[in-house]
């Protein structure tokens, strides 16, 4: 879907937003938001489970650390899923980079800005159009 706005248009595209940390997740939101996103954010997996039941998502940008469990309970979840969709970590937690290889998905290290948020994310959509074992690959898996 695309929406019109003056002379350019932007891809208007719903993106799940799980981070427990409030102020980050309001940033990350506004972020995504000025990037053509249309972001819904919650803050335990569960939530996060219950939104991607609700509708369909073109990404999804994840803390590890959240207060009901590891995220990367979640990740497998989503990655097991045809219709799941790509992820981002984003995570000051040490060994996110171990997690992030060996699911095949990138890892942003907090604290980021808005342009390594929206470099990331480019990334990830790209490389959720190639196999599993190829995105791996390109990270250094």
């Amino acid at each position: 879907m695309r929406q019109e706005s003056g002379s350019r248009s932007r891809v208007v595209a719903r993106a799940l937003v799980v981070e427990d940390d409030e102020a980050l997740a309001r940033a990350i939101a506004d972020m995504l938001g000025d990037e053509g996103y249309r972001p819904t954010v919650v803050r335990t997996a569960s939530e996060a489970r219950a939104a991607l039941a609700s509708c369909a998502f073109a990404v999804m940008v994840l803390d590890l650390t959240l207060p009901d469990e590891f995220g990367r309970g979640l990740l497998e979840e989503v990655d097991a899923r045809d219709d799941g969709p790509p992820t981002l970590i984003v995570s000051g937690f040490a060994l996110a980079g171990i997690v992030a290889a060996h699911d095949g998905v990138e890892v942003l290290s907090k604290p980021f800005d808005a342009a390594m948020l929206v470099a990331a994310l480019r990334r990830t959509i790209t490389n959720a159009r190639r196999p599993r074992r190829q995105r791996g690959a390109l990270l250094g898996a």
